[in-house]
């Protein structure tokens, strides 16, 4: 399924059915936009990639708390590229300060579109973002005004204004092929602490060359005994 359209007009569904024939919705103007996308596949040698983004219900101020460093870019955009380690750390802070309650004020967590290159995605917050150029390493993605070369390993995290949207681009695959799944990684459960006498062991794993190599934890006593 290819979505072609831009921020300005409007967007024409474009399938391929089981005996490879294109199935366009019938409307005047889908003709001269399925000859936009054939023209962008020749230009791209058909090139198509997976675009994931994920709503995380909490605010810029608590994100920053957690290290994500923001910059602020054209129309007023602010945003953040970060790496896994970063990105769990915000989700780690939407999982403790409980954000599903505001999620629910919010119609779309999570939204999952494969691109051709040179055309729109529509991301969770309801904006599109463009993939401007597919590379082996990284993505050129082109939001609001800004362009940003991100790879493949790391997240684009833009500012919503009380809410946070993180984008996440695959490798760019032949319209012919299955895109490869770009996923999220998983929330970790809260760690329940066992009974005096076992013993617990704790592993950190260094996803960035400047991560730290002691743990950091928060406690409190309860009880006479220590």
């Amino acid at each position: 399924v290819f979505f072609d359209g831009h921020f300005d007009d409007d967007a024409v569904m474009v399938q391929v059915d089981e005996g490879g024939s294109l199935v366009v919705e019938n409307r005047p103007d889908a003709v001269a936009n399925v000859g936009n996308v054939l023209e962008r596949l020749r230009l791209n040698l058909g090139q198509r990639v997976g675009v994931a983004s994920r709503n995380f219900f909490v605010d810029a101020g608590a994100a920053e708390a957690a290290g994500i460093q923001w910059k602020t870019g054209a129309n007023g955009v602010r945003y953040a590229v970060v790496n896994e380690g970063q990105l769990r750390s915000v989700m780690d802070v939407e999982q403790r300060d409980g954000g599903a309650v505001l999620s629910g004020q919010l119609p779309l967590r999570d939204a999952y579109q494969e691109a051709v290159v040179g055309t729109d995605a529509l991301l969770a917050n309801g904006l599109p973002l463009s993939i401007s150029r597919a590379e082996d390493v990284q993505n050129t993605l082109t939001y609001n005004g800004n362009t940003l070369q991100v790879t493949h390993d790391d997240y684009l995290i833009v500012d919503n204004g009380g809410y946070l949207t993180a984008v996440k681009s695959g490798r760019m695959q032949h319209w012919s092929v299955d895109v490869e799944p770009v996923r999220f990684p998983g929330v970790p459960a809260a760690v329940v602490v066992p009974t005096v006498g076992y013993t617990v062991k704790f592993e950190k794993t260094l996803l960035d060359a400047n991560d730290k190599l002691e743990l950091v934890a928060d406690y409190t006593w309860e009880g006479d005994e220590r």
